[in-house]
């Protein structure tokens, strides 16, 4: 009688069902991957606003007044409170600019993320979630689509 060796090893059945198994927990992991890093970049930006935001607020205490730039690049008179690297930097997304505004007179001064030609919306949501009253059309922080803004108080 003549004996039939059976191969050891995987059928082609087998493999298939493990390509599927792992194909469904990447399907389930890449959503949660970036729910994660869509929080993690709000969180950047709104630490970036909060040391900003107090480094131009000790200019005021120590100058009594806002500083009257008009915005674009860094502004000189922050080097004594505000890293240039850092401002240099933009955020954690890429493209995006730091622009202060504050020509003087009635102007409140403004704090601004530019990030032109993206869709940052959700981002911006977040931050404001964090920073202010969760509405994009109220309160000190405003953003829009492509930028938000933050709005020192008077």
């Amino acid at each position: 009688m003549n004996r039939v060796e059976k191969d050891s090893g995987f059928t082609l059945v087998e493999i298939m069902i493990v390509v599927v198994i792992i194909g469904l927990l990447a399907a389930m992991a890449i959503p949660a991957l970036n729910k994660v890093r869509t929080k993690a970049q709000a969180t950047t930006i709104a630490n970036d606003i909060r040391t900003f935001k107090d480094a131009i607020e000790s200019y005021v205490l120590e100058n009594g007044v806002f500083p009257q730039v008009t915005g674009g690049g860094f502004p000189a008179v922050f080097s004594g409170w505000i890293s240039e690297a850092k401002w240099r930097e933009g955020s954690s997304l890429s493209g995006a600019t730091w622009d202060y505004y504050s020509p003087g007179g009635a102007y409140i001064p403004e704090l601004v993320l530019d990030t032109p030609g993206q869709d940052n919306t959700a981002i911006f949501a977040i931050v404001d979630d964090i920073l202010d009253d969760g509405d994009a059309t109220t309160g000190q922080l405003l953003f829009e689509k492509e930028y938000v803004l933050y709005s020192f108080p008077q």
